[in-house]
């Protein structure tokens, strides 16, 4: 199961509309409209990880007592437009290891560094 499938289970047993769990969750209401509305949409490590915390998601792939989502290879992380001039960075945490497709110019390889951060962080808190 992807993130987006446990996630749109999740809002579905909420029953909460796009624009609640935008607010709750303190991201766009596009990112959740999204990954509501398109098969195969994807989001950004930081808004799976405020979405997850928004909507209790516990499932296969999530830890409780860290609501730091632990995403399967069939949910591969993009920011799409949210980054757009940063070129194609696309995340995938899977277990203890993070999987990795970037295309970036040199001025942009901040970016690049700032999310494998935020991926590393997830793999290992401390």
């Amino acid at each position: 199961m992807t993130f987006r499938d446990e996630f749109l289970s999740r809002l579905k047993e909420l029953d909460w509309s796009v624009a609640e769990v935008a607010r709750r969750a303190g991201v766009k209401y596009d990112v959740v409209r999204d990954l509501k509305r398109k098969e195969g949409a994807s989001t950004s490590v930081e808004n799976a990880r405020k979405l997850a915390e928004a909507v209790g998601m516990t499932q296969p792939g999530f830890s409780e007592s860290t609501k730091k989502p632990q995403i399967d290879m069939s949910a591969l992380l993009d920011d799409g437009s949210e980054h757009a001039d940063a070129g194609s960075i696309k995340i995938a945490v899977v277990g203890d290891r993070i999987q990795v497709f970037a295309t970036v110019r040199a001025s942009d390889f901040a970016e690049l560094i700032r999310r494998l951060q935020i991926a590393r962080q997830m793999i290992d808190p401390d």
